[in-house]
């Protein structure tokens, strides 16, 4: 329970633990809403006891089912608590919002483990035949000395050949897994065994839903957003912050809240434009038009990353040694995420100017804004609506039906097959496994689900790539991330209707755009891709090349050539770390092949920090 405690105490300031003979459960709470209290944190009813972590958004719903057995000031985990115990886990279908949590039945002797509809907040375990052990923070697992923290072959293999795609309930690690998004679990414990059993209680785009016109579709979106968001602004007090990317996602939320009269600081990735000048495309001038249109300030990162006085600082109380002048992954005991700068810089950032909750656009894209390709409406059978926009797309062009069908050719063939074929990202280090191994585990790249099946990638864990990156980042900045388009209402919604919602009039995103349109600036309303153009006038550095070599060599070095003798050839890891300055599309193969060999080394670098904490 010590080492639990020790990895969980950046998620909140009030905490709890309660122990018996042989188990025990704990937490840390943070309060978002000055108005509630936290009276208590290990709740107790009927012989259960309770450790939740709960934001809830329809509170005055869940007060009406549960009458008058509860008074309306208590915390959201007691609310929720009580609501389980009157009406069972399966009716946390009905509850909205981020919540975790474990109950334990003394007179059953039994554990269960639930989770959000989308896996907002994440909760890992890890089990064997006589041992549970659960955490919102995965390293608190790791710490436990009698967890095996093995690290998964199939995630070696997955992470180097560029096929890392997030699952619902897989790790870095073999015996750690994530409890499933939308579902509970019970263990059941008696003197020969334990026993796992599995109950999903919501799975997202089980129903189609059919509306009279565009403006009905359009006009559902745009209420359940703005609920959405509407509901999240009155579960915290005080000021909030918003990311500002100058995408279609960030910017509507930013827009949204501000007309909602909300105090607010929205913030950009990017570098301030008085600090590096406007490029093509630039997307700070999409968020200088929504400045602009608002009468809101953006506030801008830094391109050169400066150290994070509060990672820092909580870190150094586990008793890590921070050698300041190693890469973070390696810094501090982070698992290999993406993003973990930024998003580290964004809740630091946010949390000095007097936010405590960030609101980002994440998910948007992977099904309620929704950037498809048009074999999409093919695939789920929607024939005349494919022909009819194939159709659309060679207007102005002579023989347009023998174009059309030539277009429709090319997508039912070319572009059908790199979609459904396997999908490898550039991040990988090809090369670098051992013959031995590489032969025995061959294993199959997933479709890229996301430009043609939203239903099929978000229950594939899709959504993952970032919730668990925010989550502990997050916390280490006092920092909650609030993910309004994973509201399960809305992106339910934006997955179940008509596929070709999102592709009319030649314009894709069509049903998104349509619905904030009398809202966004011009700009906006017009953006195809958000990319990070402001990039393209940073000055290359003349001496990037020895910088690079030394996170080269801080890579290399890491990896304990005992422990990944198995997997790893180390004589082609030498060659690569040996090689000369490379030029034009190598620099970028040498930099992702590092950024693979930099995720097996931060697993690594997680279980040896964190083993190394007494």
């Amino acid at each position: 329970m010590e080492n639990l405690s020790i990895w969980n105490k950046a998620y909140g300031d009030k905490n709890d633990i309660w122990q018996w003979d042989n188990c025990g459960i704990g937490a840390y709470i943070e309060r978002l809403n000055d108005n509630l209290p936290v009276n208590k944190i290990v709740l107790e009813d009927s012989g259960k006891y309770a450790v939740i972590d709960a934001v809830l958004y329809n509170r005055d719903e869940i007060f009406d089912k549960l009458g008058e057995e509860i008074t309306d000031t208590v915390s959201d985990e007691e609310l929720l608590f009580t609501y389980i115990q009157k009406y069972g886990y399966k009716a946390l279908l009905e509850v909205n919002g981020d919540f975790s949590g474990a109950v334990f039945d003394a007179d059953n002797k039994t554990i269960t483990l639930f989770r959000d509809h989308m896996g907002i907040r994440p909760l890992y375990y890890s089990c064997n035949e006589s041992f549970l052990v659960f955490s919102t923070d995965i390293r608190g697992i790791i710490a436990v000395p009698e967890v095996d923290c093995s690290i998964s072959e199939n995630w070696i293999y997955r992470t180097t050949r560029g096929m890392v795609i997030s699952d619902m309930v897989s790790t870095e690690y073999q015996n750690i897994s994530c409890v499933r998004p939308g579902s509970f679990l019970t263990f059941s414990f008696s003197k020969n065994e334990m026993t796992k059993t599995e109950h999903v209680y919501w799975s997202v785009g089980k129903k189609k839903i059919r509306l009279s016109s565009d403006e009905a579709y359009q006009k559902k979106l745009r209420e359940l957003i703005e609920d959405s968001i509407k509901r999240r602004l009155d579960a915290v007090s005080g000021i909030v912050g918003a990311e500002l990317s100058g995408g279609l996602d960030s910017g509507v939320i930013s827009i949204l809240i501000n007309r909602f009269g909300r105090e607010c600081k929205y913030y950009s990735w990017s570098q301030s434009p008085e600090e590096l000048e406007y490029a093509k495309d630039d997307e700070r001038l999409v968020i200088n038009d929504i400045c602009q249109q608002e009468h809101i300030e953006c506030h801008y990162g830094e391109l050169d990353m400066k150290e994070k006085a509060k990672i820092y600082g909580i870190t150094k109380e586990t008793g890590i040694k921070i050698d300041i002048e190693e890469l973070p992954h390696i810094r501090y005991a982070l698992p290999a995420f993406i993003n973990s700068l930024k998003v580290t810089q964004t809740s630091e950032d946010l949390s000095r100017l007097g936010a405590k909750v960030v609101f980002t656009g994440h998910g948007g894209d992977e099904g309620v804004s929704h950037r498809p390709n048009p074999y999409e409406m093919f695939h789920y059978h929607e024939f005349y609506h494919y022909f009819r926009y194939m159709f659309s797309t060679t207007n102005g062009f002579n023989n347009r039906i023998g174009r059309t069908l030539k277009k429709c050719w090319k997508n039912l063939t070319v572009e059908r097959d790199s979609l459904k074929n396997h999908y490898s990202s550039p991040i990988k280090a090809d090369g670098v496994l051992k013959d031995s191994f590489e032969s025995s585990y061959k294993t199959d790249c997933r479709e890229m689900l996301f430009a043609y099946d939203p239903i099929e990638y978000v229950r594939n864990g899709g959504s993952r790539n970032r919730l668990d990156n925010i989550a502990l980042l997050g916390a280490y900045s006092k920092m909650r991330y609030i993910v309004p388009y994973l509201d399960y209402r809305v992106i339910d919604y934006a997955v179940s209707i008509p596929r070709y919602q999102y592709l009319r009039g030649r314009k894709n995103r069509y049903i998104f755009r349509e619905a904030f349109k009398d809202i966004m600036p011009d700009s906006l309303y017009r953006v195809r891709y958000k990319l990070e153009n402001s990039h393209r006038n940073v000055k290359p550095d003349p001496d990037w090349f020895e910088e690079f070599k030394k996170e080269k060599n801080a890579v290399v070095d890491k990896l304990d050539r005992t422990r990944w003798a198995k997997y790893l050839d180390f004589d082609a890891i030498d060659s690569w770390k040996e090689k000369s300055e490379p030029t034009g599309e190598n620099i970028s193969k040498d930099n992702f092949f590092m950024v693979a060999l930099l995720n097996l080394a931060a697993a690594q670098n997680v279980i040896d920090k964190v083993r190394a904490v007494k």
